[in-house]
């Protein structure tokens, strides 16, 4: 078992430190199979279908920037909570089951994100590019198409599937920005916390509990403050407000 770790240590140290040094190609791209990639372009077919299909019945750009978004954080988010249900109930949280297991849901929820990624470009390029900003599409983006094909392709997906649980806020707050008079401000900021704090921290503490590599532990913790710097944001304006309303009934 032991042995087992240090060769996955030994292979995220090379991808994410030696390949980038000496400027060699690391795996993101040659494990995925023609039937991932057949999946993943009938996946990115339904989503433009999807789009084309409804867009003109919502006439803002903010609408249309976040059509696709409904359907797939709803979708990633079940499976989320599944995948952790799954390997709360059973005790799977374990080095073998997370870190050296695959199963077909877990490629799934990645594909599924990855498809997202993909066509939110290409849509938002004809449709909403207006809505486009660096950091949370162009470097995004970006970055979750590179690492959703390196977990594919070093099947690595089945603890990342666990993490589409945080889904959940944004599955919410896509439903605010579609559907005006179903907006809810106070629901995203306790889901939020709920998803993307407490239930972050609490993942963290677990994977570390049973592989302590650096790399998972920078990724999900820069991830984590980023998390927190949003909450924060959200409880000076949104928190603030609602609090005042509370005090003024209490009183």
């Amino acid at each position: 078992m032991d042995a087992l770790r240090e060769e996955v240590a030994k292979a995220h140290a090379y991808i994410f430190t030696d390949a980038m040094v000496t400027g060699a190609n690391p795996s993101w791209i040659a494990g995925i199979s023609i039937t991932d990639m057949t999946i993943l372009l009938g996946l990115c077919l339904a989503l433009i279908a999807f789009f084309l299909a409804i867009h003109k019945i919502f006439p803002l750009s903010k609408q249309k920037a976040w059509l696709t978004s409904v359907p797939i954080s709803s979708a990633l988010t079940v499976l989320g909570l599944l995948a952790f249900l799954k390997v709360e109930t059973e005790n799977k949280w374990t080095f073998e089951y997370i870190y050296m297991n695959e199963t077909k849901q877990a490629r799934l929820s990645v594909l599924l994100f990855l498809s997202y990624q993909i066509t939110d470009f290409v849509l938002g390029y004809f449709h909403f590019l207006d809505q486009f900003t660096l950091l949370t599409t162009y470097i995004h983006h970006s970055f979750y198409i590179w690492f959703m094909f390196y977990l594919l392709s070093n099947n690595y997906c089945n603890g990342f599937q666990i993490v589409f649980f945080m889904e959940l806020p944004t599955a919410i707050m896509a439903v605010g920005k579609v559907f005006d008079k179903y907006r809810s401000d106070l629901g995203f900021g306790i889901t939020f916390f709920v998803a993307r704090i407490v239930f972050h921290i609490y993942s963290l503490y677990r994977l570390f509990c049973i592989h302590n590599s650096m790399l998972p532990m920078i990724l999900c913790g820069v991830a984590l403050v980023i998390h927190l710097g949003w909450f924060k944001d959200w409880m000076s304006t949104y928190g603030a407000k609602y609090y005042k309303l509370w005090f003024k009934k209490v009183n």
